[in-house]
């Protein structure tokens, strides 16, 4: 049997149907994964909220999530300025462990602002 064609449950030959290469499909889990990731840290959040030891340590994120709109916009300028070329252009010369820890940072001087 060719490999592009299956078996239906007649014993009738039908053209396989494929999602196409490797590359597609892993496209379509990463479109299944980030939901699904989403979902799994915000209830990691809620579960650890309700728990009595770690609340005290939350309270601090409760005036970070009420700026939301204005910390999203903050970060955006600084990612533009600091990874683009008409900026610092930091995407062609550092790595993405350098991008990451600059979010981390910029993060972290966020939630100190905003109390």
């Amino acid at each position: 049997m060719d490999m592009m064609q299956t078996v239906d449950a007649s014993g009738k030959r039908m053209p396989k149907l494929s999602l196409g290469t490797w590359k597609l499909r892993g496209a379509m889990a990463g479109d299944i994964a980030v939901p699904v990731l989403a979902v799994g840290c915000a209830a990691t959040l809620i579960v650890a909220g309700l728990h009595i030891s770690i609340r005290p340590r939350m309270i601090g994120l409760g005036a970070f999530g009420r700026m939301a709109l204005t910390n999203c916009a903050s970060q955006s300028l600084v990612y533009v300025v600091a990874d683009y070329g008409f900026g610092l252009n930091l995407f062609t010369k550092v790595g993405t462990a350098a991008d990451v820890g600059l979010a981390f940072v910029v993060t972290a001087v966020q939630i100190v602002f905003s109390r």
